[in-house]
């Protein structure tokens, strides 16, 4: 195969405020994905239907400020990389992460070739996501704020493997109700049957931890019959 080969622009720094945009057609994994770039701080993450994402003048990506993030899964071998490459030329600016659903020998090193940013085979674990798109990011010059939480946090904490997951996924979406079944669903891959307490185990166990490293700058809160809810009280003082 030839590899679409491209020059690769110099980049002038990202506008503000940047955004994320998911091209993955497996539903699922496109809302687990979004989940963790919530969880890196990047305010607006929106889908974006394969082949939306090919011309400047789309509806996906009118109005969309010159610099962000796309996740782009990668579904053939020959198909996938000329749609890397035709992103690329259409988002100079913007940080690209390819998913890599082909698994062949060279379909990562053909993506990368056709200008994405970094690769991942899929299937792959959480925590590598986050890391390379927030390395990425910072390359860009994209995440001065937005790992300000996340590292210190879950490291002074001194969670589990499963706390710190399950923080992950609160503080994707601070200041809203997370369900039990939400949590069973990205954790277990299965629906939380009702009477299970294990979830509640584990927050009992996390607010504990978070009042011994941080105090009352962190909240996590049980909601009656719905689920949990992670927030900064400081958030609402300085509103």
């Amino acid at each position: 195969m030839n590899l679409i080969k491209i020059d690769r622009p110099t980049r002038q720094g990202p506008s503000a405020p940047y955004m994320a945009l998911v091209r993955e057609s497996d539903k699922t994994l496109s809302d687990n994905l979004a989940d963790h770039l919530r969880t890196l701080g990047i305010p607006t993450v929106a889908p974006c239907p394969p082949g939306s994402a090919r011309s400047k003048d789309s509806a996906a990506l009118r109005d969309k400020p010159r610099a962000g993030v796309l996740v782009a899964g990668m579904r053939d071998a020959v198909v996938g990389p000329i749609e890397v490459a035709d992103l690329r030329r259409n988002l100079p600016d913007w940080v690209i992460i390819v998913v890599d659903h082909v698994g062949t020998a060279h379909s990562s090193a053909d993506a990368l070739a056709s200008g994405a940013d970094d690769v991942l085979r899929f299937p792959f674990a959480a925590q590598e996501f986050e890391a390379r798109v927030a390395l990425r990011m910072r390359q860009a010059g994209m995440a001065e704020n937005s790992m300000a939480l996340r590292t210190p946090f879950l490291a002074n904490a001194q969670l589990t493997p499963v706390e710190s997951e399950i923080m992950r996924i609160l503080m994707s979406r601070k200041g809203q109700i997370v369900t039990r079944n939400h949590l069973a669903q990205r954790l277990d891959r299965s629906e939380w049957l009702y009477g299970d307490r294990k979830f509640d185990v584990h927050i009992t166990r996390i607010r504990k931890k978070l009042k011994a490293a941080f105090g009352d700058r962190y909240l996590v809160q049980t909601i009656r019959s719905q689920g949990y809810l992670f927030d900064i009280p400081e958030d609402t003082a300085r509103a």
